[in-house]
């Protein structure tokens, strides 16, 4: 004898149907449910975007808030959710996007806890007078004049810091949508755009950075004419709501419920 099983999930309402028509499908637990994290993930989506709106949109939210708000929340999403994906086809990579994301968050916090230390230490107007170059990729991937001042060493550092942190986060993304995919709670077509979308973001960021100093600093023959423009590339694709991206993708895709097939 044949038994055909369907579980219900809490925001849908076809079970009974979905039974009744002989569907031996099986509906996953639902990362946006309400019972334990899920709760949390299910709210943080919208706030972040709303976040996003009042600072780019309305300019309601100033930088220095944006940034630590904006990090924090990408931050509690992936962890969250890869505690829900822990059980599953999805736990290797769900466990490595939490690494990559620790990797890449310790240093973007780094940058920010030193920047308040600049301001702190009275050395904010020297670091007004060099910001524009040592501060901008577009600047100091094609290599700065010898000799530079502590504030300048100290500026590069932590935009590299910031720069690292938006690939990371970028990769961390996509294997979160690989996991989710392999679990059934992300829609199939928009795990694969969000990995494929955030692999080439962080794959073109990195690829700038690359001829940028090579063709720059390093002065690679052949490389000097591309090295202007692809350090214009990689100062666009750091700026920190670039990381921003394929996570909202996820999150849209999570906002709606999938069902995937169940081998009994």
């Amino acid at each position: 004898m044949t038994v055909m099983r369907t579980t219900r999930a809490p925001w849908t309402g076809d079970a009974a149907n979905s039974l009744a028509a002989g569907d031996t499908r099986t509906t996953r637990p639902h990362p946006g449910g309400p019972a334990g994290p899920g709760r949390v993930l299910w709210v943080l989506w919208p706030l972040g975007l709303a976040l996003t709106g009042a600072h780019a949109g309305a300019g309601a939210l100033a930088t220095p808030l944006f940034v630590p708000l904006d990090a924090a929340l990408i931050a509690v999403g992936v962890v969250l959710a890869a505690a829900r994906l822990w059980d599953g086809p999805g736990r290797a990579p769900a466990a490595m996007a939490c690494a990559v994301l620790l990797l890449g968050g310790a240093g973007y916090l780094a940058n920010l806890v030193a920047r308040v230390g600049v301001v702190l230490a009275g050395a904010a107007p020297a670091q007004a007078r060099v910001e524009t170059s040592a501060w901008e990729a577009r600047s100091y991937l094609l290599g700065l004049p010898a000799e530079p001042s502590a504030v300048v060493l100290l500026l590069v550092w932590l935009d590299l810091l910031q720069l690292g942190y938006v690939v990371l986060t970028q990769v961390a993304v996509v294997l979160l949508a690989v996991s989710l995919g392999r679990h059934g709670w992300l829609d199939a077509s928009i795990a694969r755009v969000a990995a494929v979308g955030g692999s080439a973001l962080a794959g073109v960021t990195v690829l700038a950075v690359g001829l940028a100093v090579s063709g720059g600093a390093f002065d690679v023959p052949g490389l000097e004419r591309v090295s202007a423009p692809a350090a214009w590339t990689a100062y666009l694709l750091t700026v920190p709501f670039m990381s921003t991206l394929p996570a909202f993708l996820v999150g849209a895709g999570l906002l709606a419920p999938s069902r995937a097939p169940e081998a009994r």
